[in-house]
């Protein structure tokens, strides 16, 4: 008979509203049926509280379920340890992106790059190496962030070889997939390029290519 009665009031409390008056009045009701049973008595504010304690863990798993992250994917190259793309948080600087990819080799220049820049999605980041960026001191340019390399496109619209990803190149005539895959790997395998003709010694870019896009590129 107590398990009647449990399940009765537990009826009744699942109600809006339900009050601890009528919850007695049927307790009182089941009891005096109980002709020669032991009836044991039931707190109803202990089943209350039971019922409040439910809600609040049901609220709580709730609120705990974690948030989808916004990623950006950036592809980081050069001087690194582990060269590959990488899944960032939205608004990661460039040290994250570094800290992805196992940090710097000992040839890199580690003065050359700004960490704390923001870096943004789909873009290659390029660590240069001591050589490469005496190169670059000597043709003028400076570190980053002050002054550092061009954009992928220079003010007057020109694509940079030595910074464009692969979508920069892919806007150039006569450039697709194959050969801008071709630039981005003679880019990584030999440094940055001193002319723009020297593009012409990538694979399967010949004068023809180079006589559509030599007044749109720039070093």
């Amino acid at each position: 008979m107590t398990e009647k009665i449990r399940h009765t009031l537990r009826r009744w409390l699942s109600f809006p509203g339900a009050g601890v008056l009528p919850v007695v009045l049927i307790v009182g009701f089941l009891c005096c049926g109980c002709a020669g049973e032991e009836v044991k008595m039931i707190s109803v504010s202990a089943l209350a509280s039971e019922k409040e304690q439910e809600t609040g863990e049901e609220a709580a798993a709730a609120t705990q379920e974690p948030e989808s992250e916004a990623k950006i994917c950036v592809y980081v190259c050069g001087e690194v340890r582990h060269k590959g793309v990488y899944l960032l948080p939205e608004g990661a600087r460039l040290k994250d992106a570094l800290d992805a990819a196992g940090g710097l080799t000992p040839d890199a220049d580690e003065e050359w790059h700004n960490l704390a820049r923001t870096v943004r999605d789909g873009e290659q980041i390029v660590f240069l190496s001591k050589e490469e960026t005496e190169q670059a001191r000597s043709r003028g340019f400076a570190a980053e962030g002050s002054g550092g390399l061009p954009g992928a496109k220079d003010p007057d619209g020109k694509v940079n070889l030595n910074t464009a990803g692969k979508e920069e190149l892919l806007s150039l005539p006569g450039i697709g997939d194959a050969k801008a895959e071709a630039i981005l790997g003679y880019r990584e395998e030999h440094g940055m390029f001193l002319a723009a003709e020297e593009i012409m010694k990538v694979n399967g870019i010949k004068g023809s290519v180079y006589a559509k896009i030599k007044d749109l590129i720039t070093v």
